[in-house]
């Protein structure tokens, strides 16, 4: 292991044991401690930058804090804060309306970020109808962070300045490793909480008005007052089919009015100058009633899962109480928006497993990164020819995306001239031409696919491998050349290709039949004499040569899928993160599944990177917790209205509590007929 920590871009002495480095989560700040040498004092602001030879950078950020440790030896103990520090150095004045989440952040960045590119920032968020006076002089990240609670999106920044926004479907890719017995790694804990748990919600809220629901009697030319079953609301009353004026009592005179009523005591009676109606008269009351708005929501699949592992039912009830909730479909929002988030117990653990660079040994198969070529504008260029003579080998994973007839994926000189060596795409070939008398050979390749490809020529045959096998012999043609720049992803001036690619090595050396197949899922050393070119663009600078060898310059790199096909070193390049998903099986410490990683700490110990990795997650799979990452706000709106609901009814005559259950399904919203009074509701869902 070897790193380098440098302040203000001069590299300084770090005591041991002392460098500690925190990576959060998305836009939560990642954070750098170490105590180093430096006869100057550091600089509250200074920038800190810690970078792995292998690794690549580790920790891009600002001082925060400076502390003199020892007074005799000028030891200094700083405190970092990622990049974030320098975006809230600015404060955003703007108002949006009706822009795209993707358009503002981009805006706000072109405005506010000096110093910071936008390659991570993804188009398709959804639209902001109005950000009102939300960005109002606040800092950049508050604002970043308003855009993601308002969309359910996620920001961050990366060790290379480069901003972020992107979709939580986005926010998980595989771990290094899976957690199985025996492997590289010391298992800490692993919990799971039940705390809180409910898969059985009822809502209680407040009340809701009926539809208009009447009442009819006969009058008896005695009664002058009568008992209503329960409070009228927004009454219509008739009396021998003659239209009547109703007050309200302590609020009307009685004297502008033919009969008044009474919310509290749930009667209608005569006014004193009303005659009693006669005998036989129809007395009908038309209005709308409060119910009590009750609901339940269950999840079943929760109570299932949790019967199997606990026995009994499964059942863990749980009531809200809110008066505020006045509607079916609000009350559905709340018990919905509680399932989603205590109806699966929650789990925590925690491991430590080391990085060690100088120990060539292989482990299982696991996801590397790789860089996309969009067929338009992407590609790499060098100024000088990397293959100077022959033999040579040319080899990578590839994976098409429908790129175009003679789109190139490597070219030595600026076009396809008489005597250069170049591969492109066409009918579904790779093919490969090196001068004007050569036959062209061609190995198929399927669309959309991982494979990898090798052209070896050793000045007699050429020879095409797909995924370690020999798929295409050729004899020689007579010219040779090695002149002009190098290209990776189109021509000198077109023919771009359109896929991905990872893992280019270029030899100065034919390889054996027996080197590409044992080789082509692993990872080499760039220290290998006949190796010329390598780039494994495994997440640092996409123009990294391994070899040390060529300087490129890129256009418009895209991040691609990663593919679980190469085998590296123990840990190889692809470091423990943030947001990687980790597979457990564990089962004789209770730890079966996959879990997010949610806080990394790597400290440089005894010639190793130790990591220290904390993961939560979900009993009964990750989906939910990915889903537990968005703002609350943003799974209400999300929350779709039940869809059928079953209810009790009174009997017309008795106005008494009817045995009769309605089960036919209605579609919200749904009161019984005018003809019946409800005295109840009850909402069933499946949750």
């Amino acid at each position: 292991m070897s790193y380098v920590l440098t302040v203000g871009g001069i590299g300084k002495s770090v005591q041991q044991d002392t460098l500690r480095i925190d990576k959060a989560l998305t836009y939560q700040v990642d954070t750098c401690k170490c105590t180093i040498l430096s006869s100057a004092r550091p600089s509250e602001g200074d920038e800190v930058i810690v970078t792995d030879s292998t690794l690549g950078v580790l920790f891009g950020g600002v001082i925060i804090k400076v502390k003199l440790k020892n007074k005799d030896v000028p030891m200094w103990e700083i405190d970092c804060n990622d990049y974030t520090e320098l975006l809230d150095r600015r404060l955003v004045v703007e108002s949006y309306t009706n822009m795209s989440a993707s358009d503002i952040f981009l805006d706000i960045a072109s405005k506010y970020c000096p110093g910071f590119t936008v390659n991570g920032v993804q188009p398709g968020a959804p639209m902001v109808e109005a950000t009102g006076v939300e960005f109002d002089y606040k800092p950049v990240s508050e604002c970043f962070r308003w855009l993601c609670d308002y969309v359910g999106w996620h920001w961050q920044t990366t060790v290379y300045k480069d901003l972020q926004f992107f979709s939580p479907e986005d926010l998980a890719s595989p771990a290094p490793l899976a957690l199985i017995p025996g492997g590289p790694f010391h298992f800490e804990n692993h919990v799971i909480d039940i705390q809180g748990l409910r898969n059985r919600v009822y809502v209680r809220g407040g009340t809701m008005l009926t539809d208009p629901q009447t009442l009819k009697w006969k009058a008896d030319g005695v009664a002058r007052i009568w008992t209503l079953p329960w409070p009228p609301h927004e009454v219509s009353l008739s009396v021998g089919d003659v239209p009547m004026s109703v007050g309200v009592e302590n609020l009307h005179e009685d004297a502008d009015f033919a009969y008044m009523m009474s919310y509290a005591d749930k009667y209608i009676r005569c006014s004193s100058q009303t005659a009693t109606p006669v005998e036989g008269a129809t007395i009908s009351l038309t209005a709308k009633q409060d119910i009590p708005v009750i609901s339940m929501y269950e999840d079943y699949a929760s109570q299932t899962a949790i019967a199997a592992v606990q026995g009994g039912d499964g059942v863990y009830e749980h009531v809200i109480d809110d008066d505020t909730l006045t509607t079916i479909q609000a009350a559905e929002a709340a018990g919905l928006a509680d399932l989603r988030e205590h109806a699966n117990p929650k789990v925590s653990g925690s491991f430590e497993t080391e990085y060690v660079s100088s120990t060539p040994q292989e482990v299982d198969a696991f996801n590397v990164a790789a860089i996309g070529l969009n067929g338009i504008d992407s590609y790499i260029r060098f100024d000088e020819a990397i293959l100077q003579s022959i033999p040579f080998t040319i080899e990578f994973w590839v994976k098409p995306k429908s790129p175009t007839a003679f789109s190139r994926l490597f070219i030595q000189g600026s076009a396809d001239s008489a005597v250069n060596p170049y591969v492109y795409y066409r009918n579904n070939k790779l093919c490969v031409g090196y001068n004007s008398t050569m036959p062209a050979i061609g190995v198929p390749i399927v669309d959309g696919e991982w494979q990898h490809f090798a052209w070896v020529y050793d000045g007699v045959e050429h020879k095409g491998y797909i995924n370690g096998v020999d798929a295409s012999t050729t004899p020689s043609g007579t010219n040779t050349g090695f002149t002009g720049g190098t290209y990776i992803g189109r021509r000198g001036s077109g023919n771009y290709f359109s896929g991905e690619l990872d893992d280019v090595r270029i030899w100065q050396v034919a390889r054996t039949p027996g080197q590409i197949a044992d080789n082509y899922r692993k990872m080499v050393s760039g220290d290998d004499p006949d190796l010329v070119g390598y780039w494994r663009f495994d997440g640092r600078d996409k123009t990294l040569d391994e070899t040390g060898r060529n300087a490129a310059v890129a256009n418009n790199l895209l991040e691609a899928s990663s593919h679980p096909n190469l085998i590296g070193k123990k840990m190889a390049i692809v470091p423990w993160q943030p947001g990687q998903l980790v597979d457990i099986q564990l089962p004789d410490r209770g730890a079966v599944g996959t879990y997010l990683i949610q806080r990394v700490t790597l400290r440089p110990v005894a010639g190793m990177w130790t990591y220290s990795i904390q993961y939560g997650g979900r009993l009964f799979g990750i989906a939910d917790f990915l889903k537990a990452l968005v703002s609350s706000q943003q799974k209400k709106k999300n929350i779709e209205p039940a869809q059928s609901i079953q209810k009790y009814v009174y009997g017309e005559e008795s106005l008494g509590v009817s045995d009769e259950l309605f089960t036919a399904t209605k579609d919200l919203p749904y009161v019984y007929g005018a003809e019946d009074a409800i005295c109840g509701l009850v909402v069933l869902s499946s949750g």
